[in-house]
């Protein structure tokens, strides 16, 4: 397979005579999703034409990102970031957050190319920074669910691999693919094939498709740039999106209620009052002229500000919030002033409550980790952890699975360069060997496999009296105990250099062993023959009934 490099194409001879020029009937999926121009002889943007049907999808691009951060700012969104975060990604110890395991590689590959692979495996974290930048390389990751690094060399020493990383600005570049079309002249079918791919990065950004195919901006060729994405598209793969998505509307939603909540409590809590003023024989325009002297005299009007959340004063008088003040002819009574009752039910959040634990479902989080009650850390058996929990953790694995295709994109270009592999399909080889470990919760993970372990040794015990009749030692440590060859091999190696102890000498931290007894003479004389039993058979001595005679001497 043809394999570009930095502007450069790379073929194996193989790949020179048995390249196919046989185009599809659809263009290869768009994984990318990259910005389709097609070529037509229209004139349109130097001969390609824009693919309309999703012009409306990139055009809001830019402005989904912006979204994106401004959401990661909100104090409950924060705090679920923060959460996924920290247990996506660990640093215990000063180690690094991540590690390349190279065990399932296979025997043709000899110890110095695994070290060599290691090698560089810790020279590219160390270009990313990811050990003191991991937490905000996962984040800006998952927030803007997309991730552009821009790989340096010196093109002088091209052998020397990358040099340099450098971060771009996702709302700043852009992938591009020319797709051509064309009739089979045999079928008459209309044919589709992918004939480039390349990167355009202009530092004012782009608004739409336009700008992409013939606004300014710097073609850059696919290999120059190292592209990762949430796996998360809009139908077609025309758009990425980032995780936090979902939560958008969620997110709406509950400061909406949360807003109409303050406002109906600032304005329905306060009892107010009623102000029957006496205005004795007044006309009614100088009753109403003296009733509204009397208002604004000891009136305040108090406003909401829903962006800040402050409660503005323009008056700074006596305040008796929203009176009323009626005129009332004197009938026998006076001015008289009455209460209105407040608003009822205002302890009552069962609104707010629902939209907050909507949000968090939206975000993957349990709610068992934000809620103000019942978010303890139970150090207890992991049997009792929660459904939502292993939901979770499985939900941060996929996530370290599409963050770790970083370290691929950027590996197999400075392995290519330094010369330690020959081609993409030898990469791709490699590739099914390679695992990238994360760290875990160390605590966490220790005590499952303690747990797991105790079980196990649990169905041994059950086990023991069987084996032998209907199972076999080999089938108990292979199906039970789940032991590997490789580990079974070196138990063995272990008891042989140091025998294990009876249960009747030290115990596994113990004192040191008992001296051993020196034996008994044997109240037999070589003259002596052994007792038989009643079948004409030799009386087997104690060792020989306890272990199961024939069965134990083998």
């Amino acid at each position: 397979m043809a394999f570009k490099l930095f502007g450069y194409t790379i073929l194996s001879q193989n790949e020179i005579t048995n390249r196919s020029t046989s185009p599809s009937l659809v263009p290869p999926k768009n994984e990318d999703a990259a910005a389709t121009v097609n070529e037509s002889g229209l004139g349109v943007f130097g001969g390609y034409a824009v693919d309309f049907d999703t012009y409306a999808a990139y055009t809001s691009e830019v402005d989904l990102i912006n979204q994106y951060r401004d959401l990661s700012l909100q104090p409950e969104i924060d705090e679920a970031l923060n959460d996924i975060i920290n247990e996506m990604v660990i640093r215990d110890d000063g180690d690094n957050p991540v590690s390349m395991n190279v065990d399932a590689l296979p025997k043709v590959y000899d110890e110095t190319f695994r070290e060599q692979l290691l090698k560089e495996f810790d020279y590219t974290l160390d270009l990313l920074g990811f050990k003191e930048r991991c937490h905000s390389i996962a984040r800006q990751f998952y927030v803007d669910g997309r991730l552009y690094y821009d790989l340096m060399i010196d093109e002088a020493k091209p052998e020397n691999g990358i040099i340099e990383l450098r971060n771009i600005d996702p709302r700043t570049i852009r992938a591009v693919r020319e797709v051509r079309d064309m009739w089979h002249q045999e079928t008459g079918a209309r044919l589709s094939e992918v004939v480039d791919q390349y990167y355009v990065y202009n530092p004012m950004g782009f608004r739409n498709l336009a700008s992409i195919s013939s606004g300014p901006g710097v073609r850059v060729a696919k290999d120059r740039i190292a592209y990762i994405n949430s796996g998360i598209y809009t139908p077609g793969n025309v758009t990425v999106l980032s995780p936090l998505h979902k939560a958008i509307k969620a997110f709406n939603q509950l400061r909406m209620v949360e807003d109409a909540t303050v406002i109906y409590r600032i304005t329905r809590a306060p009892e107010r009052r009623v102000f029957y003023i006496d205005v004795a024989d007044l006309p009614t325009a100088r009753a109403e002229q003296y009733v509204n002297a009397v208002a604004t005299r000891y009136r305040n009007r108090v406003v909401y500000d829903s962006h800040t959340g402050e409660i503005r004063d323009d008056r700074k008088i006596q305040s008796m919030l929203e009176d009323f003040f009626l005129p009332r002819r004197s009938n026998g009574r006076g001015t008289e002033v009455t209460q209105l009752q407040g608003g009822q039910n205002l302890g009552e959040m069962q609104d707010v409550d629902y939209f907050r634990k909507k949000l968090y479902r939206a975000l993957g989080i349990p709610a068992s980790r934000l809620e103000s009650t019942g978010s303890q850390f139970q150090l207890g058996r992991t049997t009792e952890i929660t459904r939502d929990e292993i939901r979770f953790s499985r939900f941060l694995q996929r996530q370290r699975d599409r963050l770790a295709t970083l370290f691929d994109e950027i590996l197999q270009r400075h392995l290519t360069l330094k010369g330690v592999i020959r081609s993409q399909e030898q990469w791709r080889q490699l590739r099914h060997f390679i695992r990238y470990e994360f760290n875990t919760d160390s605590y966490f993970a220790e005590l499952k496999k303690m747990e797991v372990m105790k079980e196990r040794l649990n169905v041994v015990q059950q086990l023991d009296p069987y084996v032998g009749k209907y199972f076999s030692e080999q089938y108990v440590r292979d199906h039970v105990l789940r032991l590997t060859s490789d580990e079974q091999k070196q138990i063995e190696i272990n008891n042989k250099e140091n025998p294990p102890v009876s249960a009747e000498g030290q115990g596994m931290f113990g004192s040191e062993p008992p001296a051993p007894t020196p034996p008994m003479p044997s109240s037999k004389t070589p003259s002596e023959t052994p007792s038989k039993t009643s079948d004409g058979e030799p009386e087997p001595d104690a060792e020989e009934f306890f272990f199961g005679s024939t069965l134990a001497k083998e």
